[in-house]
Order: C-alpha cells, then sequence, then structure tokens
C-alpha cells in the first residue's frame, strides 16, 4: 500500500507540473512573446542574485567552521614541522583561490542580472581583446608559478631523508587488506631485512627471514609511538596493493 501511494504522489506531481506548464503557454500566447521573456529575466535575474548571495554566505560559514580542521589552527595544530609547511602551503593556495572564486561568483551572478534580456537592448558582439587576454593569462601564469615553487620546495624539505651520521629511529610501516603492521627495531637500533617469499599467514606475517639476526629482536604492533623531539625514518612497504599511510595529526 506505501509504495502504490508513493506511486500515484509522484504521478499527481508529474501532472501538476505538465499543468503549470500548459498554462504558462496559454499565458504567454495572451500576453504576447516579448512581455514573457522580459518577466522571466527580470524573475531569472532577482533569482540568481539572491541564489549567489546565499551561496557565498553559506561558503563564508562553512569556511569558518572548517578551516581550523583542515589548516590547523588553534587545538588542530600540526604535531610535526613538516605539518606546518604543508598548513602554510595550503594557507597561501587559499588566499590566491580564495580572492578568484569569490570575484568570480559576484561577477557571475551579477552580469547574469545586470544583462539580463530587455526590451530593445541592443547587445555589441566583441569577437577578440588582446589586452584582456594578455591580462588574464599572465596573471593566474604567474600566480601558478608561485605556487608550484612552493609546492616543490615544501616537497622537497617533507621527503628529504636523515642524513649520515645523524640519530633517529627507524620504524617500518607494512600494509595490507585491511590492516597495519607496525614493526619496531630492537635493542641493536635495526631493523631485520625480509622476502616475501616467505610470508606465511598465521606465522610469518611479514615474511621475515630469520637467519637476519637483526630481526631476533624486532617487535611487531598495530599502534605508532613516536619519541618526542627525535626524527624518525618511516618505512613504507605493502604485501597486495598501494595503501596511503596517513597521519592527520601530522
Amino acid at each position: 500500500m506505501t509504495s502504490l501511494i508513493v506511486i500515484l504522489s509522484v504521478l499527481l506531481l508529474l501532472t501538476i507540473v505538465l499543468q503549470i506548464g500548459r498554462i504558462n503557454e496559454i499565458t504567454a500566447g495572451l500576453r504576447g512573446a516579448e512581455e514573457t521573456e522580459v518577466k522571466n529575466a527580470n524573475s531569472n535575474g532577482i533569482w540568481l542574485l539572491i541564489y549567489g548571495a546565499i551561496f557565498l554566505i553559506a561558503c563564508v560559514v562553512s569556511a569558518r567552521y572548517y578551516v581550523p580542521y583542515m589548516m590547523g589552527y588553534g587545538p588542530h595544530q600540526s604535531a610535526s614541522a613538516h605539518g606546518g609547511l604543508i598548513d602554510n602551503l595550503f594557507d597561501v593556495t587559499l588566499i590566491f583561490t580564495g580572492i578568484v572564486f569569490v570575484i568570480c561568483h559576484i561577477a557571475l551572478f551579477w552580469f547574469s542580472y545586470k544583462n539580463r534580456y530587455r526590451t530593445g537592448r541592443k547587445v555589441i558582439f566583441m569577437p577578440e581583446n588582446h589586452r584582456l587576454e594578455i591580462i588574464w593569462t599572465a596573471i593566474p601564469a604567474l600566480v601558478m608559478t608561485i605556487l608550484v615553487v612552493q609546492g616543490l620546495v615544501t616537497w622537497n624539505k617533507v621527503m628529504s631523508d636523515v642524513k649520515d651520521g645523524e640519530d633517529f629511529m627507524e620504524i617500518e610501516a607494512t600494509a595490507w587488506q585491511f590492516a597495519w603492521n607496525l614493526r619496531y627495531p630492537g635493542t641493536d637500533g635495526k631493523i631485520g631485512v625480509k622476502d616475501f617469499r616467505l610470508i606465511k599467514p598465521g606465522v610469518n606475517e611479514l615474511g621475515q627471514d630469520w637467519n637476519d639476526v637483526r630481526n631476533h629482536d624486532d617487535f611487531n604492533s598495530d599502534e605508532l609511538v613516536l619519541p618526542k623531539g627525535k626524527k624518525i625514518r618511516v618505512r613504507i612497504t605493502a604485501r597486495d596493493v598501494l595503501h596511503n599511510f596517513y597521519l592527520p595529526h601530522f
């Protein structure tokens, strides 16, 4: 019975929409096509302005709520130095793209209203404007160059490895569907070698080669615990497909 009521309700809604369309056609014929076009253009222009204002206000409100999570402000500040570099890269990107986003949408909705159809209005056709094309090509190119250069600098800093002789701790992160294994070095401070051909589910999950004495004191865990103020190298591997080793707080 519920399904029948839903189907009948949908059919009734479609019938009402079709009837409204027919009424509009009859009204347009009585009032004249041009008068109807002018009225529709005015109505559409006003609704576009209202929608544009609501849309931009919603963007600002949502940004105020989500930006602290995305940009690492306040209690959401990154727990690593590298995180700060990435947050700064996002900040700079957001400043440039945010300005363009707001200006373009204000222009979009305002021009839709300002240039709506009106009786006797003439339109100027401008096939090309070299100065305008140079401006809107040069400015984005300059901004993109700044963002790309900053991105490369940040990437090189974040992805730089530890230097020879530097004090660091190495941890191995091995993924498979649907789990992570974190292997820590023992007292010798070194992680032993492994071979995928030695993997035996439930017996030797990682394929550790027990002939390598460095494996004897390694221990496995499903939790990541890091000493404060010490550099960490994470050796990331997988048993099957690509996985994303992502630490949100870092």
